[in-house]
């Protein structure tokens, strides 16, 4: 049973968020400024993908028959108007 893009989506955000979370533990606890840093840097990273993740699931699914759109072998897909 495969799971639709959606739950797999939230379940990555989780994830991202998660790892966002640790990196920020990380920096907090640092010996260095260097070392603070990096996982600042690290951090902003895996936020970064999180709000990527988020704009991308929060639009809307394409048209899975295609319906709408024209495509030749020479060129790309494009609306029909």
């Amino acid at each position: 049973m495969s799971q639709s893009f959606t739950d797999l989506a939230w379940e990555q955000l989780a994830k991202y968020e998660e790892m966002a979370t640790h990196a920020r533990k990380c920096a907090a606890t640092a010996e260095s400024r260097e070392e603070r840093d990096y996982f600042v840097e690290i951090a902003l990273e895996w936020e970064r993908l999180a709000a990527k993740l988020k704009a991308m699931a929060s639009e809307p699914a394409p048209a899975e028959s295609g319906a709408g759109l024209r495509a030749t072998p020479s060129q790309p897909a494009t609306p029909l108007l």
